[in-house]
């Protein structure tokens, strides 16, 4: 809530909320922490108690998962499975059990209500801190396609493709979906069989293209202006419904998300 994690845990004895705990975590965590967090505090407050029997309800089948599987290491799964081996050898019963969220359930409906409250009004240390990889992956892409633009944007090379993908930003959930084959790579590129690039290298003695003298075969010149492709062109702006031109190029590629 409001950039903020936070987790609760609402006791209850004989339909009676009796207690209440608030926790605050870092921005960076998860919501899948929050929810383990949860869990291990609640055997940690079972472990406190004299009673011998308890129920603890949530709403999370991830952090269920997490604890029954013994394979999961997570430290928070790991504490609260040990605190229940603990507590299952001193005799106390102990049931963990997945409640379906927002129907109502008024224990879960107040620790939902006690987190929230905490995200607006806890301001103490974080009671967990622990980053998770995922934030690091996250900051780390981020961090790296910053400075994969930089090194893009202040080159003057990449012509071809800076049109249709003029930041590395935009371009790379739709490059993740592209499917890359010779052609594709040649035309978003430039560095194939166009007479302006086989020119380049002396292959040819004139990069005019044949549609007319005065223009260079380029990609961007076939796709936009060349002649003797107009009718697949208006047949494509007829399926899209946008003209193709070459300042269109890079809104094309943005809405092929």
């Amino acid at each position: 809530m409001e950039g903020k994690v936070e987790a609760a845990l609402s006791i209850w004895k004989d339909g009676v909320e009796v207690g209440s705990k608030r926790y605050r975590l870092e921005p960076y965590c998860t919501v899948y922490q929050a929810e383990l967090l949860a869990l291990a505090r609640a055997t940690r407050v079972i472990m406190g108690s004299e009673a011998s029997e308890f129920r603890v309800f949530c709403d999370s089948r991830a952090a269920l998962d997490s604890i029954t599987n013994n394979d999961c290491y997570h430290p928070l799964a790991v504490e609260a499975r040990e605190n229940i081996i603990v507590l299952q050898r001193i005799g106390k019963i102990i049931k963990i059990l997945w409640i379906k969220a927002h129907v109502g359930v008024k224990g879960n409906e107040r620790a939902d209500k006690l987190a929230k409250e905490a995200a607006l009004k806890l301001k103490t240390k974080a009671d967990y801190s622990a980053c998770p990889v995922s934030y690091i992956k996250t900051h780390i892409r981020g961090t790296s396609i910053k400075e994969w633009h930089r090194r893009y944007d202040d080159r003057e090379t990449a012509s071809v493709t800076k049109a249709f993908f003029p930041r590395v930003e935009t371009a790379y959930p739709i490059v993740r979906k592209l499917k890359f084959d010779q052609t594709l790579t040649q035309l978003m590129t430039g560095h194939g069989g166009f007479l302006s690039n086989l020119y380049r290298f002396k292959l040819r003695d004139s990069p005019a293209c044949p549609c007319d003298s005065i223009y260079d075969e380029t990609p961007l010149h076939i796709i936009a202006e060349c002649a003797i492709f107009s009718r697949e062109r208006q047949e494509l702006e007829t399926e899209i419904k946008i003209q193709i031109c070459t300042e269109e190029i890079k809104n094309i590629m943005e809405n092929k998300k």
